[in-house]
């Protein structure tokens, strides 16, 4: 198995056909800044997802479930919009809280469950 293309995205679970991801840095892995804006980050995380789910042989059609942590809620709609363009098809399930911070100041992170094809 491959291993993530970042130290800051890691694998933390591949059992029973599943595979768990969380997206902790918004950082560009090319020049390690964080984007400022949400929508940035936004985009920021779900390429660094799609790079990591792509190293385990898997696409966005793999993910089932996704939590997505924001420091605002105000930022829903562009969040919404920016990762709903991910998908080709509907979204999986999503669960979206708001909380007091992340680190390094981020605006967002996501925390993905893929499912395995046999």
């Amino acid at each position: 198995m491959r291993q993530p293309p970042s130290g800051r995205i890691r694998r933390q679970l591949r059992q029973m056909d599943l595979c768990s991801y969380r997206v902790k840095w918004q950082f560009d892995p090319t020049n390690g800044q964080l984007a400022v804006d949400v929508s940035a980050q936004t985009r920021r995380v779900m390429e660094n997802l799609k790079a990591i789910l792509t190293s385990q042989g898997l696409t966005f059609a793999n993910v089932v479930k996704t939590t997505i942590f924001l420091t605002d809620l105000i930022d829903f709609a562009r969040v919404n919009d920016i990762y709903g363009s991910y998908f080709d098809s509907t979204p999986p399930a999503r669960s979206t809280v708001q909380v007091t911070a992340l680190p390094k100041a981020a605006k967002i992170e996501i925390e993905a469950i893929a499912v395995i094809d046999n």
